[in-house]
């Protein structure tokens, strides 16, 4: 479910991507997360 979501967001402007770029922009989300949850945690 949560790929599908991530697929829709990536192509939703139209624009067709390349495997290696959707990877890059999928491994910049992951990051992304992973920096807000430890930020979450370090505030409490």
């Amino acid at each position: 479910m949560a790929d599908n979501t991530i697929c829709k967001s990536v192509f939703k402007n139209g624009k067709s991507i390349s495997t290696s770029q959707f990877t890059q922009k999928f491994i910049e989300l992951i990051n992304l997360s992973e920096k807000n949850k430890s930020v979450k945690l370090g505030d409490k």
